[in-house]
Parts: C-alpha cells; structure tokens; sequence
C-alpha cells in the first residue's frame, strides 16, 4: 500500500499533464481524425518526460533532506561527544584528585607516628617517667604507629608506580623520603636515649615492631626512592640519602641485635 502512494505520489502530475497536453492538441490540431496511437504517441513522451523532471525535484529533494539529516545527526554526535569528553575529564580529575588526596593523607598519618616517637623520645631526654610495660604490648606498643603508617605510606607509593602516575607526583616521593629518614633517627635518638635510661624496651614484640620498620625503609629505599628528587641532589646539605638512610638503619638493626 506504501508503494502504491509513493506511486501516485510520484506520477500523477506527469500522468494528469500528459493527458491534458494530449487533450490541447487534439483541440487545436487541424487534423479531425485521430487514433489511439496518435494520442499515445504525444501522451507517452510528454508523461516520460514530465516524469523525469519530477523525479530529479524528488531526487534532489530528498538529498537535501538526507543531507538535512546527516547534518543534524552530525551536529548531535558532536554535541554528545563534547558531553563524553566533559564528563571524561571531570572523570580524570576525580581521579587525580583522589590519588593526589590519598597520598597526601598517608604522608599526613606518618607525619604524626613519626612526631610521637619524637615526642617520646624527648620525655626520655627530660627524664620523664615512661611506661616499660607499653613494650611487651603489640597494639600499644610505642613502635606500632610508626611502623603501620610506614607500611601505609610505602604501600601507596608501589600503588601509584602501578599506575603509573609517579611521574607527577615527585615531590610527595620526596616529602616522604624527608619523612622516613627522620623516623628512622627518631627511632634511633629513642633508643639510645632509653638505653642510657636504663628503659627495658628491648621486647620480642619491640624487635618485631622494628625489624618491620627497617624491611619498609629498606623497601621503600630500594623501588621508590628513584622517583624522588635525592636520587639525583644532595639530601641536607651535601649528604647522598642512601647513604645516610643506610647508616640509620643500620644503627636500628645493631640496636635489636
């Protein structure tokens, strides 16, 4: 039924021109006798052609719409492109974001371990008393902040190199190098300052907090220092950080001997 409208859609005015273009030169023809061929002969190419001049309005008619469309379709794929594109970047943001957040509130968390050794370590100097039996704690143990903290903020920097976003983030690699090294002579300071103070520190579950921190240094030294600006400048002054990491380690395994 489809076709047959399309048809007359398409064909009706050749066909209507074509008859009436036969009628006028009937009427007007000197000639009073007329046939069927006759009639045929002026009505078939006046139909063709009529035919092919409406069909090319149709044709170009319907470029244009297809044209009309595409570009309409064009217009929507670029609009929803923009959209997807938008959204993507507010996507990579969130995400830079929260890595560069999280990393920052791993090195906040040690920052605070490490001034707790150091706060400890200054009531030894003071000769405040200090509680013995804190060390033959795991979850009190004085080491225990310093050590989980540690394990957090190492484990995050091998998350961000799996990731491969340690290439921006070189200061936070540098501000935790500065961090850990002063942790580690904090320990240090501690320990020989509750040596000299005659403190039993020296416990199973103190040695076990200690030789962790030491296997975190040491971890942290040897796969994420690199990305860290004292791989390549001097670290205070004119020290070479892995040496001066590796002396104070050293110092902490001789102290747990």
């Amino acid at each position: 039924m489809t076709i047959h409208r399309q048809l007359l859609k398409e064909f009706w005015l050749p066909a209507t021109l074509a008859i009436a273009w036969s009628i006028w030169n009937f009427k007007t023809s000197v000639e009073h006798e007329w046939s069927w061929t006759k009639f045929v002969n002026i009505a078939a190419p006046t139909f063709f052609f009529v035919s092919w001049l409406t069909s090319q309005y149709f044709r170009v008619k319907k470029q244009e719409h297809v044209a009309s469309t595409l570009e309409k379709i064009e217009s929507r794929v670029q609009s929803v492109m923009g959209e997807v594109e938008q959204q993507a970047k507010g996507l990579r943001y969130l995400a830079d974001a929260q890595v560069i957040q999280t990393f920052d509130e791993c090195i906040d968390r040690f920052r605070e371990a490490k001034e707790e050794i150091a706060d400890m370590s200054r009531q030894v100097k003071g000769g405040e008393p200090i509680d013995a039996a804190a060390f033959n704690l795991n979850r009190d143990n004085p080491f225990y902040s310093a050590r989980r903290y540690l394990h957090q903020l190492v484990n995050y920097g091998l998350h961000i190199t799996s990731i491969g976003r340690q290439g921006d983030l070189e200061k936070r690699f540098s501000l935790s190098a500065t961090q850990i090294e002063e942790l580690t002579g904090n320990i240090g300071t501690l320990i020989v300052r509750m040596n000299q103070a005659k403190i039993l520190w020296k416990t199973p579950r103190s040695i076990a907090q200690i030789t962790d921190t030491c296997n975190a240094v040491e971890l942290f030294q040897r796969e994420l220092l690199v990305h860290s600006k004292y791989v390549s400048q001097p670290y205070k002054g004119t020290q070479a950080y892995s040496t001066v990491i590796e002396t104070l380690v050293a110092k902490l395994w001789t102290a747990i001997q």
